[in-house]
């Protein structure tokens, strides 16, 4: 019996029993692992914003065009540059080659405007989108993203 008052004495000796070691362990791993597995989950790309694609453009250059007032004194002159994405070669050659199709298209557009649909500041914007979905219905290799004016001039 002195021998199991030893190893009794021994152990009640010990502040920690090795379940507890273990246990204290397996909380600090689980602390350790969760803050590292969230650092990475939170700069994953996936959570990150997209880059905007980056932009190039291509002249559509100065118009001037007759609007469709009834009295025909009226005319529209503008120099506008249309925007793309820059990684789209395919579409850049597209919109060299079917310029004159796209001046057709925007004076087509545009013939049908009065003064009043295209003179007040308000209205460019709706311009810009009329335009650009009417050309995008005539390419076939990509869309052009927006239209851009740099001189817009009614009278």
């Amino acid at each position: 019996m002195p021998k199991e008052n030893a190893e009794q004495k021994e152990q009640k000796k010990s502040r920690f029993s090795t379940k507890t070691i273990i246990i204290i362990l397996l909380a600090i791993n689980m602390l350790v692992g969760g803050s590292v597995a969230g650092y990475f989950i939170m700069k994953s790309p996936a959570n990150a914003e997209p880059e905007p694609p980056k932009l190039t453009s291509a002249e559509l250059g100065e118009m001037l065009i007759n609007l469709a007032d009834p009295s025909g004194l009226h005319y529209l002159r503008f120099t506008a540059v249309m925007a793309y994405p820059e990684e789209n070669k395919e579409l850049a050659e597209e919109l060299a080659e079917k310029k004159h199709i796209i001046k057709h298209t925007v004076i087509t557009l545009l013939r049908t405007k009065k003064l009043q649909d295209v003179q007040p500041p308000d209205s460019i914007e709706k311009v810009q989108r009329e335009m650009t979905e009417a050309i995008n219905k005539k390419l076939e290799h990509g869309k052009i993203t927006r239209i851009y004016f740099t001189e817009y001039l009614t009278q």
